[in-house]
Formats: C-alpha cells, structure tokens, sequence
C-alpha cells in the first residue's frame, strides 16, 4: 500500500527473512518470482499484494508463538530512493492432539493452524539530503 502523497516507481519487494519462534530459517513452498517482486508503480492510495505459502512444520508447533517474514520496500519518488520494512506476523493458534497438552510440556505451546496477525512497518530514519552552498 502506498501510504505516502508521492508517485512511486520502480517498486521492488525484496524478501529479508522468515524465521519462526525459535528464528529458525524458513522457506516459502511458493513464493512470488523475479517478476511479481517488480512491481512498477503505485499512486497515492493504491496497493498490490502477493501472496507466499508455507506449510507449518512440527517444529513450527513445538515452539509455538509466531512465524515472521520481514520483507524491504525500495521505490523511487521524486529522483530518491525510498526504504521501508514491515514484518508479517502470522500467529499459530489452535491445539495438535498428536502432541503433549499444554499442561504437561509447561512454557510450550502446541498450534495448528496460522492466520495472519499483524503487519508491522519498521521505518528507516530518512536519511539526509546533501545540500549545496
């Protein structure tokens, strides 16, 4: 989504990390190619998604609480490059009966299934503009 007054061109998702409760490293089962991470333009207000699978794994479910995937934003607007960052968190929920409950693994929770929870910006300071005398 493009949150600012500004034209941006050029957009390029680039994807960071995706790392579950216990910073594993994780991998998409289908993610967007080269092409759908270009994604050219958006005008004020306007917004594109794409969309990334991934099959919760047991170990997923042993350390329960989210899975995150940090994900960079360049564009440009005005002759500038434009940085930003959000973080997706997809929380598990739900109880696997095929696993030990909550009251006899204490401090561990045990989720099925994953909706997606939050969408969080980490903004980068702007970085200063070089001014001539």
């Amino acid at each position: 989504m493009n949150e600012s007054t500004c034209h941006l061109r050029n957009i390029r998702l680039i994807p960071r990390s995706f790392t579950n409760e216990a910073m594993e490293p994780l991998l998409y089962d289908s993610s967007p190619n080269q092409r759908h991470l270009s994604v050219g333009a958006l005008a004020p207000g306007e917004g594109v998604m794409r969309s990334f699978s991934y099959r919760v794994t047991e170990s997923d479910h042993i350390h329960g609480g989210s899975l995150i995937s940090a994900m960079q934003v360049r564009a440009w607007c005005r002759g500038q490059e434009v940085l930003d960052e959000h973080d997706a968190m997809v929380a598990l929920t739900g109880s696997r009966p095929d696993l030990p409950s909550r009251s006899t693994r204490r401090g561990l929770g045990f989720w099925s299934s994953a909706i997606v929870t939050n969408v969080a910006p980490r903004r980068k300071p702007p970085t200063p503009s070089a001014r001539a005398s």
